[in-house]
């Protein structure tokens, strides 16, 4: 704790735990288990995310899986909460904590380190249910608290704009709903206070639930205290960089009337026209300096639009994809690394195999008959399924195939035989 409050003032760190060094899994489990206790950021493999975007694992590969603690400031107050965290580490880590410089790009937001969003206090979770009146409840972190205090506060706020604590929160007027959740600016409120032991007044402005929460949220040192407000917090875009993880130094550098952000919103398909479409709006000495690059883009996006991926967005997080999405998106990083000789085994891909002859081999586990019929050879094995096949019944090109007498998959594709439309359907149940 000393070596690290010895650091200049204002430096930025993260407190880590680390999990995971070098052992292969995918740890679908452990990072549950971690997002029910509260935590909300990992590094994995070097690279840090919300729990909730971490890419799928492959259990094949070793992985690094370090849990984020805490995210400090280096000031001199901070003792008591850094020495909670490093407990908390060790804990998690059996004996190991990790406390990291954040190295963060120079572009990035200074405000979200990056990450384009922040942990804020969520106005929908401070009321979930409009329908519930004051005195029930309405005010969610206050709702279980037996002190008069809360009620005798809303009381007062109730005489300064005319509700009572009988009333729906939906049927406050919107000024006495800012008033409660987000302060009464300068506007002095008489409080009465009784507690059972003494009874006082005071008069004085309101910080309003959420500013509070916020305020003891980043002053506590108690690790249960932030526990407990972080039940009323969400991630949203962060107020600088408006979930486009720059500064707004970079975001003030456009192309063509667009940022990388914008950029970055559109989808594959639409980007690609749009990089197609930019040598237009550049000068001769752009388009030299640019010729490379745009070669490069277009082909990437042009492999993305092949594989079926062209209504994704190109800042869509990775942990938001389907299976079968990242697969074509490896896939198609695959193909355009420009690797040649390699061989490909998919299986039942069904779309996206327009490859260019490049001395690279497909193979495909493949039931559909176009697929099938698009082959340059074809492997039938049978007779039949599981431990009643295992056999090459027959090759070649598709028309050998369809000549074998042997194949049942031949004479399905020839014609030959063909699966009858049954006359009657049973009903759905």
């Amino acid at each position: 704790v000393d070596r690290v409050l010895a650091v200049e003032e204002g430096t930025r760190l993260f407190i880590l735990a680390p999990m995971v060094r070098g052992r292969k899994g995918e740890y679908r489990k452990e990072l549950l288990e971690l997002q029910k206790k509260g935590f909300q950021r990992v590094k994995v493999d070097g690279v840090f995310y919300e729990i909730a975007d971490v890419p799928a694992l492959d259990k094949k590969y070793k992985h690094d899986l370090d849990v984020v603690v805490d995210r400090i400031v280096v000031r001199g107050d901070l003792a008591t909460r850094l020495a909670d965290s490093i407990e908390t580490a060790l804990k998690l880590a059996e004996g190991l904590a990790v406390a990291e410089f954040a190295d963060k790009p120079l572009d990035s937001s200074p405000t979200c380190d990056g990450l384009g969003s922040q942990r804020a206090i969520d106005g929908n979770l401070i009321v979930p249910d409009e329908n519930i009146s004051l005195r029930d409840g309405a005010v969610s972190p206050w709702a279980k608290s037996t002190s008069p205090y809360y009620a005798q506060t809303l009381e007062a706020l109730g005489k300064a704009y005319g509700f009572k604590l009988g009333d729906k929160f939906k049927d406050l007027t919107t000024e006495a709903q800012e008033a409660i959740l987000r302060g009464t600016g300068e506007r002095e409120i008489t409080f009465q206070y009784d507690d059972g032991l003494r009874s006082y007044k005071t008069t004085k402005t309101f910080e309003g639930v959420i500013p509070n929460l916020e305020r003891r949220w980043k002053e506590t040192e108690s690790a249960w205290m932030r526990e407990e407000i972080e039940r009323f917090m969400s991630a949203t875009p962060c107020p600088v960089c408006k979930g486009y993880r720059l500064k707004p130094e970079s975001l003030a550098v456009k192309i063509a009337g667009r940022h990388i952000g914008e950029v970055t919103e559109l989808s594959i398909r639409k980007a690609d026209q749009w990089f197609t479409d930019l040598p237009a709006s550049l000068n001769d000495k752009q388009n030299e300096i640019a010729v490379r690059v745009l070669k490069e883009i277009r082909e990437r996006l042009r492999f993305l639009n092949d594989v079926g991926l062209d209504y994704l967005t190109l800042s869509r997080n990775s942990g938001t994809l389907s299976g079968g999405e990242s697969q074509r998106i490896r896939l198609a990083s695959q193909i355009g690394s420009g690797l040649t000789g390699v061989l490909y085994v998919l299986d039942e891909p069904s779309i996206g195999l327009h490859l260019r002859d490049i001395g690279n081999t497909v193979i495909v586990v493949e039931h559909d008959e176009d697929a099938i019929l698009h082959a340059d050879y074809v492997v039938d094995m049978g007779p039949a399924a599981g431990i009643h096949g295992g056999e090459i019944i027959a090759q070649g090109t598709p028309q050998q195939v369809m000549a074998n007498p042997n194949s049942i998959t031949g004479k399905y594709l020839s014609g030959a035989l063909e699966v009858a439309t049954p006359g009657v359907r049973r009903e759905a149940k």
